[in-house]
């Protein structure tokens, strides 16, 4: 199964040496969503996303990390699909005329 929402739970729980349960006892879940969680099968809510990075002692951003992740290689991988363009888009505008003075 693919992976909903990827996360770094799991390899920061680990860090901590704590098991499932202890991570769940400590942001008040049971174990089986912590493994929810770990998977990605199910995404937590922002409080308890938030009593996750406490617990961990991370940023909230530092949980979800991995999702910036798979995007970039994601659009890089469909980048390369496109193959090489024959010349890029310019992204600015034409130059504008010049006045000469005679």
């Amino acid at each position: 199964m693919r992976r909903i929402v990827p996360n770094k739970i799991r390899a920061l729980r680990l860090r901590k040496g704590w098991s499932q349960h202890d991570l769940a006892a400590r942001v008040d879940c049971t174990r089986s969503q912590v493994g929810r969680y770990e998977r990605g099968d199910r995404a937590p809510s922002l409080v308890m996303a938030l009593r996750l990075a406490f617990a961990l002692s991370v940023p909230i951003e530092e949980i979800f990390w991995a999702a910036r992740d798979l995007v970039l290689d994601e659009m890089g991988r469909r980048l390369r699909a496109l193959g090489p363009a024959s010349s890029p888009p310019s992204l600015c505008p034409p130059p504008l005329p010049t006045c000469t003075s005679t």
